[in-house]
């Protein structure tokens, strides 16, 4: 599902009137090739030149039907399958329109305020797709709202299982638990240090500016260091400091 979640983010930041094809990677353009004009295929296999331009819509449209077709494979393969398939479509939408059903599942947080969508079995279905949606499923659990009975263990468990898949809202909300002493976590600086560690290895860009700062003041088990932390920083975004 996240194949081409990336790519189709990155084209509609750079949404125009057309579309340059050498944008998209091989695979996601071998997918579109097919969609083409036959007079735009002859053009390319002639020119050997992906820079064609294209309509933005054709583009988008072939990602996000690639990505449904992915979402339906993956909902067959992921634990509790036949448990996330029967919620998916049980989904109050009309699954014929592959732009209609892309935009409820990784726009939904836009959606879920409205009081049809407000309920545990709708929201526990689209945390399968959308990580905005998840803190609905946590606060239900923990606050008893959105028809969650209240079980504040379940909400922790919830958090941990997505911290584990790379959430980063839920790797926030465990830090702001370890600083704080919240939502089941004790207040455990050595933790919070191991998050991070774990977070930066990961590539995780949340915690870079949380590493930087707590080697500034020499937090989180960190020995306060301002030239560890500007050659950490400085490592991170590929700069190179010139020596006096």
């Amino acid at each position: 599902m996240k194949l081409f979640k990336s790519t189709l983010m990155l084209n509609l930041r750079l949404l125009t009137s057309s579309f340059a094809l050498d944008r998209l990677s091989p695979d996601v353009f071998q997918h579109i090739y097919p969609k083409l004009l036959v007079v735009d295929r002859a053009h390319l296999e002639m020119s050997g030149s992906k820079t064609l331009k294209v309509r933005t819509d054709l583009a988008i449209e072939a990602l996000i039907e690639k990505e449904l077709t992915d979402i339906q494979t993956e909902l067959d393969q992921r634990p509790g399958a036949e448990n996330i398939r029967t919620l998916y479509d049980a989904l109050p939408i009309d699954k014929s329109s592959p732009r209609a059903v892309y935009n409820l599942l990784h726009h939904s947080d836009l959606l879920i305020s409205a009081p049809q969508f407000k309920t545990p079995a709708f929201i526990d279905c689209l945390c399968h797709f959308n990580d905005s949606v998840v803190w609905m499923k946590f606060g239900g659990l923990y606050n008893k709202i959105y028809g969650y009975d209240k079980d504040q263990t379940a909400a922790h468990e919830f958090l941990e299982e997505q911290v584990d898949k790379g959430n980063t809202w839920a790797i926030e909300i465990k830090f702001e638990g370890l600083r704080y002493e919240q939502y089941g976590y004790d207040k455990d600086e050595a933790a919070i240090h191991t998050l991070l560690e774990t977070e930066v290895a990961k590539g995780n860009t949340w915690a870079m500016p949380k590493k930087f700062h707590a080697l500034l003041r020499g937090k989180y088990g960190y020995a306060q260091d301002q030239a560890a932390a500007y050659r950490f920083i400085t490592s991170i975004l590929g700069i190179k400091m010139l020596e006096n």
